[in-house]
């Protein structure tokens, strides 16, 4: 996996964020976004909990009608504080990548993760990651060893405070290079939100995008 596929993976802006609910049945929320460099387009998540098992579908469609689609299944057991992970992504050009892991849970609530990535072109990569909380987040240390053996490295750490919350994250690929993304989320309102995405390339060359987004939750 090159370090820019690597980068979209672990630093795509997250439009619906949160957990489901713990209990039984179905919950949708729909919502809009647009951007300071002029992109703009729906998002619809439907989250489906039944007993350890909750399945959720996104569904985002752009500026020009296009569409991807994220279906997520994730179980978790209690008992064993263990749990895994299938996705599979499909994005408006076609294209599939999925993702198939496990993860376990300390009694320090640190949690251990691991899987693989297979992409378009049917190559596969394996991750290894590790999650540490603290009273004001969260920081997860990645790495993904590529078909050819090639390691990239990321770290991503998360704060939440009041109606803000704030990702820092780096990816450093195989050749030494680095991607480094600031994402500041604040609550605008009830069921709104902005997030300041700046972005700073290997080459140095930065780039700032804002995304105004909002949600609507539907029983």
């Amino acid at each position: 996996m090159n370090l820019r596929s690597f980068a979209f993976l672990m630093l795509a802006s997250t439009l619906i964020v949160g957990e489901a609910s713990a209990r039984d049945g179905s919950r949708t929320k729909k919502g809009s976004y647009h951007t300071s460099n002029g992109k703009s387009g729906t998002v619809e998540s439907t989250t489906t909990q039944s007993g350890n098992t909750r399945n959720r579908r996104t569904t985002r469609t752009n500026q020009d009608g296009k569409t991807g689609v994220r279906d997520t299944t994730r179980t978790y057991d209690k008992d064993s504080k263990s749990g895994t992970v299938s996705q599979t992504t499909t994005g408006p050009e076609g294209r599939t990548r999925t993702r198939e892991g496990s993860f376990q849970k300390g009694e320090d609530g640190t949690r251990n993760a691991s899987g693989s990535i297979t992409g378009p072109n049917g190559n596969t990569s394996t991750y290894a990651s590790v999650t540490e909380r603290s009273e004001s987040g969260r920081t997860t240390s990645t790495a993904v060893t590529g078909p050819k053996g090639n390691v990239t490295q990321a770290e991503r750490q998360v704060t939440r405070e009041d109606d803000q919350r704030v990702r820092e994250s780096t990816v450093t690929g195989a050749n030494g290079k680095t991607v480094t993304q600031s994402a500041v989320t604040t609550r605008t309102g009830e069921g709104s939100a902005q997030t300041v995405v700046t972005t700073t390339r290997a080459d140095g060359t930065t780039t700032t995008k804002t995304v105004d987004a909002t949600i609507e939750k539907q029983p």
